[in-house]
């Protein structure tokens, strides 16, 4: 379910890349970033994803409203230096507790 949000960013920095990609002939990945970033491209987003229709009422709260059940949190902390753009990912936590799958 998560990779599908992180396909509909991949998708959308791919368009913006594909304009630059299609002006050059870059031998590597590398090149057309780096000039992706040097004529300002945006290259972050932000996927989103919204479940199938699972048949759950909203009014009377029978029904399954999702596919699947995960409760997570996350924590990340980052270095980024404001005149190179470098950055360093100096500590990231996770926990996903029970994760499950409904049975259609």
């Amino acid at each position: 379910m998560y990779g599908l949000a992180v396909l509909d960013a991949c998708m959308e920095i791919k368009a913006r890349m594909e304009p630059i990609a299609l002006k050059h002939n870059f031998s590597s990945f590398y090149e057309l970033a780096s000039t992706c970033y040097a004529e300002r491209i945006d290259l972050s987003a932000h996927g989103f994803y919204i479940t199938p229709d699972t048949g759950f009422d909203w009014k009377t709260g029978k029904g399954r409203p999702f596919s699947y059940f995960t409760y997570g949190a996350s924590f990340s902390e980052a270095e980024i230096d404001t005149l190179t753009g470098d950055f360093f990912a100096s500590s990231v936590f996770f926990a996903i507790k029970d994760a499950s799958f409904c049975k259609s």
